[in-house]
C-alpha cells in the first residue's frame, strides 16, 4: 500500500530482406569519395532487448541510394570546406580557451572530420552537390535517414552488431572504449560490414537527418523522423548513430540511438558519412504508416484479440469490454491488494490508449502538461479535471445524440481490463526482462512517450503499464472480504486510486494488482487517465 503525497512532492528482428544484395561493385566521386549502392527492401528496425527509445518496428525503404564506403575524412572535408575544424579552438566571450579541438585528435588526412555538427554537415554535402562534376551528373549528396543507417549497418543481419551477437568480436570490426586508446583513428582499419562498409561500429558516431524522437509501433514506409523538433522546451537534438572510439560494446550495436540534444554541438566522437541519391529519390519529410488489420496498432501479434475498437467523434479509439468474473488483488503484493473474486455484470468500453494531450485539449481548451507532445499522454491533471473532461465529452453534441457517457473506470473496471484474463503480475506474464516490451518505467524512461508505442495487452489496450498513472473513479479503501459484484469502492475518503504505475514507477508499481492513491486535488507529471463510456438508452 502506497500513498502518493510524497510522490507527488521480439527478440523482434523478423530479418532483412533487400530487394537485391549490393553487388560488391563501389562508385568513385569527384574528390575521391567511395560509394555503395544499397537496395530497397524491408527489414525490422529497433531491438526488443535494446534501450527503451528501440521499439523493433518493420521498415520498408522504397528508394535505392548509395552510402559512403568511409566516414568523410578530413581531406574530403578540406576539398570541399577548406576549413580544418578539428584544428581550431572554442572561446568564451572574454577570449579565454573553453576546449582545444586538438583534444584525441590525431593528425592525418585519412582520419575522420570531427568537431563538426549537424549543420557543418549538411553545409558539406549541399558544396559537395554544388561541384560542377557532380551538378552535372545529377547526384544530390546528403545525410543518411536514420532508417537507411541503421538498414545499411545491419546489411542483411538481425543480429546485435553486423558480425554476430558476441561482444568479443567487436575489436575486429570497431574503434571503441576497450581498444581505441581514447583517440580517433584513420578510416577502414577494420573489417568492413557484409556490404562492405567500413567503421558503422564504432570511431566516430554518425549524424543523420532527423530529428529524434520515439519510433512509432506501427509499420512505415521511408521514415525520416519528425519534420520539426518534437519536444519543447528542450533542446532541440539530431540523431546519432554508431557509436565511436569512446563508446562501451552496447552503444557500438547497430539499433543503438543517440542524441546530439544540441544539434550544433561539436565533439572528437562526432563525424559523419555521406548518402547519394538521384534527384528524383529524396526522401520525403514525412513517413507513411502502414496499419495492420490484425492489431489496432499495427503489432500483428496473433496473441491479441481482433481490433472490434471504435472511434468517437474526437479521434479516440474504445474497446468494448464484456462483463465477466476475476480474482482482483495479489497475495504476493503490498497490504491493500487482498486477493477476491469480483463480478462485472456491466460491459463497458475502455479507451485503447491514454488520453493525449491533443485530446485533451480539443476537450478542455487546455494542455497542463509538462512533457508536451501532441500524441503524448495528458499529465499533470488532478482527479477533477479528469472528471470533468469525462463531462465535457460527453456534452458534445456527436456524443450526446449517440447516447455516449463518458466517465473514469472503477478501480475494478481498470484491473479486470489491464488484466485481460491473465492472472500474473503483468498482462504480459510474471517476468520483469520482458516488460520493457509492454510498459515505460523506471528502466527504460525518463519521460512520457506517445501513446501505443508498446505492445498491447492480449484485449489490445496499450500502456496500461507504465507512461502515466491513471486516475479511476474510486475512493481508496481496503477491500471488501468475500465475492463482490460490480464494486465501486468507499462512498467517502481523503484519496483517489491511481492505477498502471507511470515511465517514473519500480517494476513492482506497474503491476496489474498494484495501488496507488492521493488526495485528489493534486496533480504530478505523471498523473494522467483513459476514460470508459457507457451507452444510455434514449427514453
Amino acid at each position: 500500500m502506497r500513498h502518493l503525497l510524497l510522490a507527488a512532492l521480439l527478440v523482434a528482428m523478423t530479418g532483412c530482406e533487400p530487394d537485391t544484395k549490393p553487388t560488391g561493385v563501389t562508385s568513385v566521386k569527384s574528390i575521391g569519395m567511395r560509394f555503395v549502392p544499397i537496395p530497397a527492401g524491408t527489414f525490422t528496425m529497433g531491438d526488443a532487448n535494446g534501450a527503451g527509445d528501440e521499439t523493433p518496428h518493420k521498415v520498408t525503404l522504397t528508394k535505392p541510394f548509395e552510402l559512403g564506403v568511409y566516414e568523410v575524412t578530413r581531406e574530403q572535408w578540406k576539398a570541399v570546406m577548406s576549413t580544418t575544424p578539428w584544428e581550431s579552438e572554442t572561446h568564451d566571450e572574454n577570449g579565454e580557451i573553453l576546449h582545444k579541438h586538438t583534444k584525441h585528435v590525431t593528425q592525418g588526412d585519412d582520419y575522420p572530420a570531427t568537431y563538426v555538427c549537424w549543420d557543418d554537415a549538411v553545409e558539406f554535402c549541399r558544396r559537395l552537390s554544388e561541384l560542377p562534376e557532380e551538378k552535372s551528373a545529377g547526384h544530390v549528396y546528403r545525410l543518411p535517414t536514420e532508417a537507411e543507417w541503421e538498414y545499411a549497418s545491419r546489411a542483411g543481419t538481425t543480429t546485435m552488431y553486423s558480425f554476430g551477437n558476441e561482444p568479443s568480436q567487436l575489436e575486429d570490426y570497431a574503434w571503441y572504449a576497450d581498444n581505441a586508446k581514447e583517440k580517433i583513428h584513420p578510416v577502414g582499419q577494420k573489417k568492413p560490414n557484409p556490404w562492405g562498409l567500413y567503421d558503422m561500429h564504432g570511431n566516430v558516431t554518425e549524424l543523420c537527418q532527423d530529428w529524434y524522437d520515439d519510433y512509432q509501433w506501427e509499420p512505415v514506409i521511408d521514415p525520416t523522423g519528425p519534420s520539426s523538433w518534437p519536444n519543447p522546451p528542450e533542446l532541440p537534438g539530431r540523431v546519432i548513430r554508431g557509436g565511436s572510439w569512446h563508446s562501451r560494446f552496447d552503444s557500438c550495436r547497430s539499433a543503438n540511438r543517440g542524441t546530439t540534444r544540441i544539434y550544433s554541438y561539436r565533439h572528437s566522437f562526432i563525424g559523419f558519412r555521406v548518402a547519394a541519391s538521384a534527384k528524383e529519390d529524396q526522401p520525403t519529410t514525412q513517413a507513411e504508416t502502414v496499419s495492420s488489420p490484425e492489431t489496432p496498432n499495427g503489432s500483428g501479434d496473433q496473441s491479441v484479440k481482433a481490433d472490434v475498437s471504435a472511434v468517437n467523434s474526437i479521434g479516440m479509439r474504445f474497446l468494448p469490454i464484456s462483463v465477466g468474473t476475476f480474482t482482483m488483488g495479489d497475495a504476493n503484493g503490498d497490504g491493500d491488494e487482498t486477493p477476491h473474486q469480483v463480478t462485472l455484470t456491466q460491459p463497458f468500453e475502455l479507451g485503447v490508449y491514454e488520453v493525449t494531450q491533443e485530446q485533451y485539449e480539443a476537450v478542455m481548451g487546455t494542455n497542463p502538461s509538462k512533457s508536451t507532445g501532441p500524441q503524448r499522454p495528458v499529465e499533470n491533471v488532478r482527479w477533477g479535471h479528469a472528471v470533468e473532461f469525462c463531462r465535457k465529452l460527453s456534452e458534445l453534441p456527436a456524443e450526446k445524440s449517440a447516447g455516449y457517457v463518458y466517465r473514469l473506470p472503477t478501480e475494478a473496471e481498470w484491473e479486470y481490463a489491464c488484466r485481460a484474463e491473465t492472472t500474473t503480475k503483468y498482462s504480459s506474464g510474471d517476468s520483469e526482462s520482458e516488460l520493457g516490451g509492454y510498459a515505460w518505467f523506471r528502466i527504460n524512461s525518463v519521460r512520457t512517450h506517445p501513446v501505443g508505442l508498446r505492445k498491447p495487452n492480449q484485449w489490445g489496450l496499450y500502456d496500461m503499464h507504465g507512461n502515466v498513472r491513471e486516475w479511476c473513479q474510486d475512493w481508496h479503501g481496503d477491500y471488501q472480504s468475500g465475492s463482490v459484484t460490480d464494486p465501486t469502492g468507499p462512498a467517502s475518503g481523503d484519496s483517489r486510486v491511481l492505477r498502471g504505475g507511470s515511465f517514473n514507477d519500480r517494476t513492482s508499481d506497474v503491476r496489474s494488482a498494484d495501488r496507488a492513491y492521493v488526495q485528489p486535488a493534486t496533480r504530478n507529471f505523471d498523473f494522467g487517465f483513459r476514460p470508459a463510456r457507457t451507452y444510455i438508452l434514449s427514453p
